[in-house]
């Protein structure tokens, strides 16, 4: 498997860098891995990687994300996880 970098530094569509920076902290917060998917990193690696026109209807970004099991919530009740999750994600989207 070979790994390739983009530098798309200043290329990105107005707002983008802005809008995966907030994604980034509040899920860096949290500790949950997310991945950029769909058209809009298609578009980025085909046009930015190999030159190709962008033609979208929309300009929606899909990402995904990474979130583990309620099984993995130290014995937790799958309620109460999810309760605590919800308040600090409140407590993010407040510092954001």
């Amino acid at each position: 498997m070979k790994t390739t970098s983009l530098n798309v530094v200043g290329k990105l569509l107005e707002g983008l860098v802005e809008l995966y920076q907030i994604i980034s902290s509040h899920t860096d917060a949290l500790d949950i891995p997310y991945l950029v998917v769909g058209a809009t990193a298609r578009d980025i690696i085909l046009h930015h990687g190999f030159g190709a026109a962008i033609e979208r209807g929309t300009r929606d970004v899909d990402f995904s994300i990474r979130v583990r099991p309620h099984q993995h919530s130290g014995g937790l009740a799958p309620n109460e996880s999810e309760r605590r999750y919800w308040l600090n994600y409140k407590t993010v989207a407040k510092n954001s």
